[in-house]
């Protein structure tokens, strides 16, 4: 039991969400003109020449990859979501 439960336990207190959690979700729309890349196996894009590593996470799912103000800096995002900023400015190994 817990004191700020009123010596409740949790279990007592768990109430599952109203709201829907899909087990897959639907890509997000983007603007026309946006620079999308699809994210690959192994959660990977392919951008300028290089194979760059996001998150398996997004797999079959396109992010739209947007120019910062820093010169060779992108955001890649999923729908107004960053999820990674990528460096371009590092030679390629």
């Amino acid at each position: 039991p817990h004191e700020a439960l009123d010596m409740a336990v949790p279990m007592d207190r768990y109430r599952a969400s109203r709201r829907a959690f899909p087990e897959i979700l639907s890509s997000p729309d983007y603007a026309p003109g946006e620079t999308l890349r699809k994210v690959q196996d192994g959660g990977f894009i392919s951008f300028k020449g290089r194979q760059i590593r996001l998150c398996k996470a997004f797999k079959g799912h396109s992010l739209a990859l947007r120019p910062t103000s820093c010169d060779g800096i992108w955001e890649a995002c999923f729908g107004a979501h960053r999820v990674a900023q990528i460096d371009l400015r590092d030679p390629v190994d």
